[in-house]
């Protein structure tokens, strides 16, 4: 399988698990978000509700600049595959975010200073990001369109994880999730703080609050179309 893959990578742009593809802007925030309120439910906070669905509204996304993502293999028999998203943070020092972050986030190779968050994991070629870059090792399905239809990264180099470093990674992610849900059903953590942390933080985030504005300038009807879920994009002016 492991041969057979890279083999086909190098044959073909087709999108195969372990490349790095280009999705839109999508906010970090939006894997965790959907964690939280899974952890709220069955009563998750509306205001907490209200926030994950303008995350995901496919208007959040369009005409935005893309983030790197990393194409994960389809869970179980599922037909589409996941994806974890990739941020630099603002180059900010990895202590300053919210808890929740911290519970997700991994190092990606040359970002070697923060082990206490695991160790780097390894793209090809190895050099390729800075060492700024972390992953979130939280799968989400695209917010728009399918993994199929993501374009690559970087076609020269090809941007990708080789196939045993893949296999470490989905199950450092599954081995998060569970860490998170004993956490939870433990009471170890306070949910309700996380969320308000993650509002709150002045480092992540997304492009999110400058369409809207650049909207409400072109057409001041557009903010009472989508109100009242504009006005917690336009509140919040982050990030990453």
């Amino acid at each position: 399988m492991s041969a057979a893959l890279c083999q086909c990578r190098l044959s073909s742009t087709k999108v195969l698990p372990g490349d790095v593809c280009a999705v839109r802007c999508t906010s970090v925030e939006v894997p965790l978000m959907e964690l939280l309120i899974q952890a709220m439910e069955p009563t998750p906070l509306k205001e907490a509700d209200e926030y994950y669905k303008t995350l995901k509204s496919p208007e959040i996304s369009t005409g935005k600049p893309s983030r790197p993502c990393l194409v994960l293999p389809p869970p179980g028999y599922g037909p589409d595959a996941q994806i974890c998203l990739m941020a630099t943070f603002g180059k900010k020092h990895p202590d300053v975010l919210p808890e929740m972050y911290k519970e997700f986030i991994a190092p990606v190779h040359p970002n070697i200073e923060h082990t206490q968050y695991g160790s780097p994991m390894l793209f090809i070629p190895k050099d390729y990001f800075t060492s700024h870059q972390w992953i979130v090792a939280a799968p989400i399905y695209p917010i728009s369109g399918k993994s199929l239809d993501l374009q690559l990264w970087s076609k020269s180099p090809r941007v990708h994880m080789c196939v045993g470093m893949l296999r470490r990674f989905v199950s450092l992610c599954d081995a998060k999730k569970l860490d998170w849900e004993e956490k939870v059903n433990y009471g170890i953590i306070d949910v309700e703080r996380y969320y308000t942390e993650m509002r709150a933080n002045k480092g992540g985030g997304s492009y999110r609050s400058t369409f809207f504005v650049m909207l409400v300038k072109e057409d001041p009807s557009f903010v009472y179309e989508v109100s009242p879920l504009v006005k917690l994009a336009l509140a919040d002016k982050r990030c990453s």
